[in-house]
């Protein structure tokens, strides 16, 4: 599995494929001595595939077999290593978590923070790095941001840029640009996305590309969701039980947005019952058209959030849905009663 090859857009990553049992290493296949471009230099081609191949190697249970390629890779010289921000960075956060899996958390922030745009820019020869700029594409933009946030080297700044960034993004869909509007993101947010244990699970599962395409789309928005209200919620350290649901209410809410079960207006409606609208332009308006698995998580977070607004009326009804649709005896019930129990509103 590869992200794409050098010079060219990258497309949708595949599921990993896995080795059959029994099977000769694959990772092993390529011995012949790299061919060489017209310039006497390492055939940039040959050794990108070498990050593919760490790849694999991973999946069959070889991790210093995967860091020795990912070694090879970032040790070539010339423009292998140089033209193409998106490979280096990929390579080099493999190499931190694989650093990290070995027990070297020294390394592994050394790694991502060798892979930080930043530091791939100062490693460059004088008459490349004024055309370097910043990332260009959004798997570099990506990369970077996991990079930065994984070796916590990226700054208030640099994490309100991506933030505005990421609302250009949307800005020519009027629904999209009012949800994103709908929903302030600070700096914090942005900058720890990725450093939580979920975050940081997935980002490792998205660098080598273990899980499928659409999950690989889809963690980004997730993580950044789910770290929002981590950070406005719980001062980024909710309980086991709240981290659960709280994930719930997040990965099943957006992927009815993503599957189409659920259009652009009831994503804007969910937005603005996070900024306290519990009438039909917000919660009302959402709530009917959740199945009970997605409503009762999702009315347990709003009910916290209505609570922190000032308005424990509003958060204590739903609290009670959350109750109601919640499985019997499943945390979910039990977290939703006792925040019924500490509503200012007795029963």
């Amino acid at each position: 599995p590869s992200r794409g090859g050098p010079g060219g857009g990258r497309g949708a990553p595949p599921p990993r494929g896995r080795p059959a049992p029994g099977g000769p290493p694959p990772h092993g296949l390529l011995t012949p001595p790299p061919p060489r471009a017209p310039d006497g230099t390492p055939d940039p081609f040959f050794q990108t595939v070498r990050i593919p191949l760490a790849r694999v190697a991973a999946a069959a249970g070889d991790p210093a077999g995967a860091e020795r390629r990912l070694d090879e890779y970032l040790r070539t010289p010339g423009r292998v290593t140089t033209e193409h921000y998106a490979h280096v960075a990929e390579a080099w956060l493999m190499k931190g978590f694989l650093r990290a899996r070995a027990g070297d958390a020294a390394g592994a922030e050394a790694a991502w923070r060798a892979g930080t745009h930043p530091a791939f820019r100062d490693r460059l020869p004088a008459n490349l790095k004024a055309r370097a700029g910043r990332p260009t594409n959004n798997y570099e933009l990506l990369d970077h941001h996991m990079l930065a946030s994984l070796s916590g080297t990226m700054t208030d700044e640099d994490a309100a840029a991506a933030w505005q960034g990421m609302k250009d993004a949307v800005a020519t869909d009027p629904l999209m640009a009012q949800f994103v509007s709908a929903i302030p993101v600070p700096p914090p947010v942005v900058r720890d996305m990725w450093r939580s244990d979920r975050g940081r699970e997935l980002a490792g599962r998205m660098a080598f590309l273990d899980l499928s395409a659409a999950d690989y789309f889809r963690a980004p928005p997730q993580v950044l969701l789910y770290q929002l209200a981590r950070h406005e919620l719980f001062a980024g350290s909710p309980h086991p039980d709240q981290d659960e649901v709280l994930w719930q209410c997040v990965v099943r809410f957006s992927n009815r947005v993503f599957e189409r079960k659920m259009g652009k207006t009831q994503a804007l409606q969910f937005g603005l019952a996070w900024g306290g609208t519990t009438g039909t332009l917000g919660w009302a308006g959402v709530a009917p058209k959740l199945p009970a698995d997605t409503r009762g998580p999702c009315a347990y977070v709003l009910g916290l959030r209505l609570r922190k607004l000032g308005k424990p009326v509003d958060a204590k009804a739903l609290f009670r849905t959350a109750v109601k649709d919640a499985p019997a005896g499943s945390p979910l019930q039990r977290l939703a009663r006792e925040e019924l129990d500490r509503s200012d509103i007795k029963e």
